[in-house]
Protein backbone atom coordinates (compact mmCIF):
# COMPACT_ATOMS: atom_id res chain seq x y z
CA UNK A 1 0.00 0.00 0.00
CA UNK A 2 1.44 3.35 -1.08
CA UNK A 3 1.41 6.46 1.12
CA UNK A 4 -1.20 8.10 -1.15
CA UNK A 5 -3.36 4.98 -0.87
CA UNK A 6 -3.13 5.05 2.93
CA UNK A 7 -3.82 8.80 3.18
CA UNK A 8 -6.86 8.45 0.92
CA UNK A 9 -8.30 5.71 3.15
CA UNK A 10 -7.96 7.99 6.17
CA UNK A 11 -9.52 10.92 4.30
CA UNK A 12 -12.42 8.73 3.17
CA UNK A 13 -13.14 7.67 6.76
CA UNK A 14 -13.06 11.25 8.06
CA UNK A 15 -15.21 12.45 5.16
CA UNK A 16 -17.86 9.79 5.77
CA UNK A 17 -17.97 10.65 9.48
CA UNK A 18 -18.46 14.32 8.69
CA UNK A 19 -21.17 13.48 6.15
CA UNK A 20 -23.05 11.65 8.90
CA UNK A 21 -22.58 14.63 11.21
CA UNK A 22 -23.91 16.93 8.48
CA UNK A 23 -27.00 14.74 7.96
CA UNK A 24 -27.64 14.64 11.72
CA UNK A 25 -27.22 18.41 11.91
CA UNK A 26 -29.81 18.88 9.14
CA UNK A 27 -32.20 16.54 10.97
CA UNK A 28 -31.76 18.49 14.23
CA UNK A 29 -32.37 21.77 12.42
CA UNK A 30 -35.64 20.41 11.00
CA UNK A 31 -36.72 19.09 14.42
CA UNK A 32 -35.86 22.37 16.11
CA UNK A 33 -37.94 24.36 13.64
CA UNK A 34 -40.91 22.05 14.20
CA UNK A 35 -40.65 22.11 18.00
CA UNK A 36 -40.28 25.89 18.18
CA UNK A 37 -43.47 26.21 16.16
CA UNK A 38 -45.21 23.75 18.50
CA UNK A 39 -44.02 25.46 21.70
CA UNK A 40 -45.24 28.83 20.43
CA UNK A 41 -48.72 27.35 19.97
CA UNK A 42 -48.59 25.79 23.45
CA UNK A 43 -47.55 29.12 24.94
CA UNK A 44 -50.65 30.79 23.50
CA UNK A 45 -52.82 27.90 24.69
CA UNK A 46 -51.39 28.14 28.23
CA UNK A 47 -52.24 31.81 28.45
CA UNK A 48 -55.79 31.16 27.27
CA UNK A 49 -56.35 28.27 29.71
CA UNK A 50 -54.90 30.32 32.55
CA UNK A 51 -57.39 33.11 31.83
CA UNK A 52 -60.27 30.61 31.60
CA UNK A 53 -59.31 29.11 34.97
CA UNK A 54 -59.11 32.54 36.64
CA UNK A 55 -62.55 33.42 35.27
CA UNK A 56 -64.02 30.20 36.63
CA UNK A 57 -62.51 30.64 40.08
CA UNK A 58 -63.74 34.24 40.38
CA UNK A 59 -67.20 33.83 38.79
CA UNK A 60 -70.38 33.82 40.90
CA UNK A 61 -72.79 30.88 41.08
CA UNK A 62 -75.53 32.66 39.13
CA UNK A 63 -73.17 33.56 36.25
CA UNK A 64 -71.86 30.00 36.15
CA UNK A 65 -75.35 28.58 36.01
CA UNK A 66 -75.83 30.02 32.53
CA UNK A 67 -72.34 29.22 31.25
CA UNK A 68 -71.40 25.85 32.69
CA UNK A 69 -73.15 22.53 32.76
CA UNK A 70 -72.35 20.60 35.91
CA UNK A 71 -70.83 21.40 39.26
CA UNK A 72 -68.56 24.49 39.60
CA UNK A 73 -65.82 22.64 41.46
CA UNK A 74 -65.81 19.82 38.90
CA UNK A 75 -65.51 22.34 36.08
CA UNK A 76 -62.65 24.11 37.85
CA UNK A 77 -60.88 20.77 38.36
CA UNK A 78 -61.29 19.95 34.67
CA UNK A 79 -59.78 23.30 33.67
CA UNK A 80 -56.89 22.76 36.08
CA UNK A 81 -56.17 19.35 34.58
CA UNK A 82 -56.17 20.76 31.05
CA UNK A 83 -53.87 23.57 32.15
CA UNK A 84 -51.54 21.08 33.86
CA UNK A 85 -51.37 18.83 30.77
CA UNK A 86 -50.54 21.79 28.55
CA UNK A 87 -47.93 23.02 31.03
CA UNK A 88 -46.27 19.59 31.16
CA UNK A 89 -46.13 19.43 27.35
CA UNK A 90 -44.68 22.94 27.28
CA UNK A 91 -41.96 22.10 29.82
CA UNK A 92 -41.05 18.87 27.99
CA UNK A 93 -40.76 20.71 24.69
CA UNK A 94 -38.72 23.47 26.27
CA UNK A 95 -36.18 20.94 27.60
CA UNK A 96 -36.10 19.18 24.21
CA UNK A 97 -35.39 22.47 22.44
CA UNK A 98 -32.56 23.27 24.86
CA UNK A 99 -31.04 19.84 24.24
CA UNK A 100 -31.30 20.16 20.45
CA UNK A 101 -29.68 23.58 20.49
CA UNK A 102 -26.85 22.29 22.70
CA UNK A 103 -26.24 19.33 20.37
CA UNK A 104 -26.38 21.58 17.29
CA UNK A 105 -23.70 23.83 18.75
CA UNK A 106 -21.42 20.83 19.30
CA UNK A 107 -21.98 19.52 15.77
CA UNK A 108 -21.44 22.95 14.26
CA UNK A 109 -17.92 23.02 15.67
CA UNK A 110 -17.19 19.65 14.03
CA UNK A 111 -18.59 20.86 10.72
CA UNK A 112 -16.13 23.77 10.69
CA UNK A 113 -13.60 21.24 9.36
CA UNK A 114 -15.75 20.05 6.47
CA UNK A 115 -14.24 22.38 3.84
CA UNK A 116 -10.68 21.42 4.87
CA UNK A 117 -11.54 17.71 4.76
CA UNK A 118 -13.21 18.06 1.34
CA UNK A 119 -10.18 19.87 -0.08
CA UNK A 120 -7.82 17.18 1.22
CA UNK A 121 -10.10 14.45 -0.14
CA UNK A 122 -10.25 16.04 -3.63
CA UNK A 123 -6.47 16.48 -3.66
CA UNK A 124 -5.86 12.85 -2.68
CA UNK A 125 -8.42 11.62 -5.24
CA UNK A 126 -6.42 13.39 -7.99
CA UNK A 127 -3.14 11.97 -6.71
CA UNK A 128 -4.58 8.46 -6.50
CA UNK A 129 -6.06 8.81 -9.99
CA UNK A 130 -2.66 9.79 -11.37
CA UNK A 131 -1.08 6.88 -9.52
CA UNK A 132 -3.63 4.40 -10.95
CA UNK A 133 -3.38 5.74 -14.50
CA UNK A 134 0.37 5.27 -14.36
CA UNK A 135 0.05 1.67 -13.22
CA UNK A 136 -0.46 -1.29 -15.51
CA UNK A 137 -3.38 -2.67 -13.49
CA UNK A 138 -6.99 -3.56 -14.23
CA UNK A 139 -8.16 -0.63 -12.05
CA UNK A 140 -5.84 1.72 -13.96
CA UNK A 141 -7.07 0.54 -17.37
CA UNK A 142 -10.73 0.86 -16.32
CA UNK A 143 -10.07 4.36 -15.02
CA UNK A 144 -8.35 5.35 -18.27
CA UNK A 145 -11.37 4.16 -20.28
CA UNK A 146 -13.71 6.23 -18.09
CA UNK A 147 -11.49 9.31 -18.42
CA UNK A 148 -11.56 9.02 -22.22
CA UNK A 149 -15.36 8.80 -22.22
CA UNK A 150 -15.57 11.90 -20.04
CA UNK A 151 -13.21 13.82 -22.35
CA UNK A 152 -15.35 12.93 -25.37
CA UNK A 153 -18.54 14.07 -23.62
CA UNK A 154 -16.90 17.38 -22.66
CA UNK A 155 -16.01 17.97 -26.31
CA UNK A 156 -19.62 17.20 -27.27
CA UNK A 157 -20.88 19.67 -24.67
CA UNK A 158 -18.52 22.35 -26.01
CA UNK A 159 -19.79 21.71 -29.55
CA UNK A 160 -23.39 22.06 -28.35
CA UNK A 161 -22.65 25.36 -26.59
CA UNK A 162 -20.90 26.74 -29.67
CA UNK A 163 -23.79 25.64 -31.91
CA UNK A 164 -26.32 27.36 -29.62
CA UNK A 165 -24.34 30.62 -29.77
CA UNK A 166 -24.16 30.41 -33.59
CA UNK A 167 -27.85 29.49 -33.79
CA UNK A 168 -28.95 32.45 -31.69
CA UNK A 169 -26.90 34.80 -33.88
CA UNK A 170 -28.41 33.33 -37.05
CA UNK A 171 -31.93 33.55 -35.61
CA UNK A 172 -31.48 37.25 -34.80
CA UNK A 173 -30.41 38.01 -38.38
CA UNK A 174 -33.22 35.92 -39.86
CA UNK A 175 -35.76 37.78 -37.71
CA UNK A 176 -34.33 41.12 -38.87
CA UNK A 177 -34.71 40.00 -42.50
CA UNK A 178 -38.25 38.80 -41.80
CA UNK A 179 -39.16 42.15 -40.27
CA UNK A 180 -37.96 44.12 -43.32
CA UNK A 181 -39.73 41.81 -45.78
CA UNK A 182 -42.93 42.03 -43.74
CA UNK A 183 -42.72 45.83 -43.95
CA UNK A 184 -42.19 45.63 -47.71
CA UNK A 185 -45.18 43.32 -48.05
CA UNK A 186 -47.42 45.60 -45.99
CA UNK A 187 -46.40 48.78 -47.86
CA UNK A 188 -46.80 46.91 -51.14
CA UNK A 189 -50.40 46.00 -50.29
CA UNK A 190 -51.03 49.64 -49.41
CA UNK A 191 -49.54 50.71 -52.74
CA UNK A 192 -51.59 48.16 -54.71
CA UNK A 193 -54.84 49.73 -53.53
CA UNK A 194 -53.90 53.08 -55.10
CA UNK A 195 -52.20 55.03 -52.36
CA UNK A 196 -49.46 56.60 -54.45
CA UNK A 197 -45.71 56.50 -54.87
CA UNK A 198 -45.01 57.31 -51.20
CA UNK A 199 -45.91 53.81 -50.07
CA UNK A 200 -44.01 52.42 -53.06
CA UNK A 201 -40.86 54.25 -51.97
CA UNK A 202 -41.29 52.91 -48.40
CA UNK A 203 -41.72 49.42 -49.78
CA UNK A 204 -38.46 49.62 -51.71
CA UNK A 205 -36.67 51.13 -48.74
CA UNK A 206 -37.68 48.04 -46.72
CA UNK A 207 -36.53 45.77 -49.57
CA UNK A 208 -33.17 47.56 -49.69
CA UNK A 209 -32.69 47.06 -45.94
CA UNK A 210 -33.58 43.40 -46.37
CA UNK A 211 -30.91 43.09 -49.10
CA UNK A 212 -28.35 44.75 -46.81
CA UNK A 213 -28.89 42.18 -44.06
CA UNK A 214 -29.16 39.21 -46.43
CA UNK A 215 -25.40 38.54 -46.66
CA UNK A 216 -25.20 38.51 -42.85
CA UNK A 217 -28.09 36.06 -42.74
CA UNK A 218 -26.37 33.73 -45.21
CA UNK A 219 -23.03 33.95 -43.40
CA UNK A 220 -24.58 33.29 -39.97
CA UNK A 221 -26.66 30.37 -41.30
CA UNK A 222 -23.59 28.78 -42.91
CA UNK A 223 -21.72 29.15 -39.64
CA UNK A 224 -24.64 27.66 -37.71
CA UNK A 225 -24.85 24.74 -40.12
CA UNK A 226 -21.13 24.08 -39.65
CA UNK A 227 -21.42 24.17 -35.84
CA UNK A 228 -24.56 22.05 -35.99
CA UNK A 229 -22.81 19.39 -38.08
CA UNK A 230 -20.21 19.05 -35.30
CA UNK A 231 -23.06 17.89 -33.05
CA UNK A 232 -25.25 16.10 -35.60
CA UNK A 233 -23.42 14.75 -38.65
CA UNK A 234 -26.54 14.81 -40.85
CA UNK A 235 -27.64 18.32 -39.80
CA UNK A 236 -28.91 20.47 -42.66
CA UNK A 237 -30.56 23.88 -42.80
CA UNK A 238 -31.93 25.30 -46.03
CA UNK A 239 -29.88 28.46 -46.61
CA UNK A 240 -30.99 28.94 -50.22
CA UNK A 241 -32.40 32.40 -49.50
CA UNK A 242 -33.07 34.45 -52.59
CA UNK A 243 -34.10 38.07 -52.92
CA UNK A 244 -36.03 38.10 -56.16
CA UNK A 245 -34.98 40.90 -58.50
CA UNK A 246 -37.43 43.77 -58.27
CA UNK A 247 -37.66 46.29 -61.05
CA UNK A 248 -37.79 49.52 -59.04
CA UNK A 249 -37.96 51.77 -62.12
CA UNK A 250 -41.12 50.23 -63.52
CA UNK A 251 -42.72 49.98 -60.10
CA UNK A 252 -42.10 53.58 -59.01
CA UNK A 253 -42.66 55.50 -62.25
CA UNK A 254 -45.37 53.48 -63.97
CA UNK A 255 -46.95 51.90 -60.86
CA UNK A 256 -48.59 49.35 -63.11
CA UNK A 257 -51.05 47.13 -61.25
CA UNK A 258 -49.82 43.94 -62.88
CA UNK A 259 -46.14 44.78 -62.30
CA UNK A 260 -46.85 45.61 -58.66
CA UNK A 261 -48.70 42.33 -58.23
CA UNK A 262 -45.66 40.48 -59.57
CA UNK A 263 -43.41 42.36 -57.15
CA UNK A 264 -45.74 41.49 -54.28
CA UNK A 265 -45.60 37.82 -55.24
CA UNK A 266 -41.80 37.94 -55.21
CA UNK A 267 -41.73 39.61 -51.79
CA UNK A 268 -44.20 37.03 -50.49
CA UNK A 269 -42.09 34.18 -51.88
CA UNK A 270 -38.95 35.58 -50.22
CA UNK A 271 -40.82 36.05 -46.93
CA UNK A 272 -42.17 32.48 -47.02
CA UNK A 273 -38.62 31.23 -47.60
CA UNK A 274 -37.33 33.25 -44.64
CA UNK A 275 -40.15 32.05 -42.36
CA UNK A 276 -39.40 28.45 -43.29
CA UNK A 277 -35.71 28.95 -42.51
CA UNK A 278 -36.57 30.62 -39.21
CA UNK A 279 -38.63 27.59 -38.17
CA UNK A 280 -35.71 25.29 -39.03
CA UNK A 281 -33.33 27.36 -36.89
CA UNK A 282 -35.79 27.47 -33.98
CA UNK A 283 -36.29 23.70 -34.16
CA UNK A 284 -32.53 23.04 -34.31
CA UNK A 285 -31.94 25.33 -31.30
CA UNK A 286 -34.67 23.52 -29.38
CA UNK A 287 -33.00 20.15 -30.03
CA UNK A 288 -29.60 21.53 -28.99
CA UNK A 289 -30.99 22.94 -25.73
CA UNK A 290 -32.55 19.56 -24.98
CA UNK A 291 -29.32 17.73 -25.82
CA UNK A 292 -27.09 19.84 -23.54
CA UNK A 293 -28.59 18.73 -20.19
CA UNK A 294 -28.52 15.08 -21.32
CA UNK A 295 -24.78 15.28 -22.02
CA UNK A 296 -24.20 17.12 -18.72
CA UNK A 297 -26.06 14.36 -16.86
CA UNK A 298 -23.98 11.71 -18.63
CA UNK A 299 -20.76 13.54 -17.70
CA UNK A 300 -21.88 13.73 -14.06
CA UNK A 301 -22.66 10.02 -14.08
CA UNK A 302 -19.30 9.11 -15.63
CA UNK A 303 -17.42 11.34 -13.18
CA UNK A 304 -19.26 9.69 -10.29
CA UNK A 305 -18.21 6.30 -11.70
CA UNK A 306 -14.62 7.49 -11.97
CA UNK A 307 -14.58 8.79 -8.40
CA UNK A 308 -16.14 5.57 -7.14
CA UNK A 309 -13.53 3.52 -9.00
CA UNK A 310 -10.75 5.51 -7.29
CA UNK A 311 -12.47 5.16 -3.91
CA UNK A 312 -12.91 1.40 -4.41
CA UNK A 313 -9.22 1.09 -5.18
CA UNK A 314 -8.45 2.55 -1.75
CA UNK A 315 -10.65 0.08 0.12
Amino acid sequence: MTEIHRDLKEALLERRQLQKVDMHFADLTSRLKKEIKEINLLSKLLKKEEIDLEKLESAGIRALFHKILGDKEKQIEKERQQYLQTALKYNALSKSIDLIEYEKNLLEKKLDRISVVEQRYEHLIKLREKELLGSDTEAGRALLALSKKIDIRHIELKDIDEAIVAGNEALNYVRTLEKQLQKAKNWGQWDTYGNGSGSSWLKHQAVDKAREVLHRVRHSLLNFQKELSDVYEDAYIDINLRMEKIDRFVDIFFDNLITDWIVQQKIKKALDNVLNTKEQVIYALKKLKEEGPLVEAEIANLEAQREQAIVDSAS
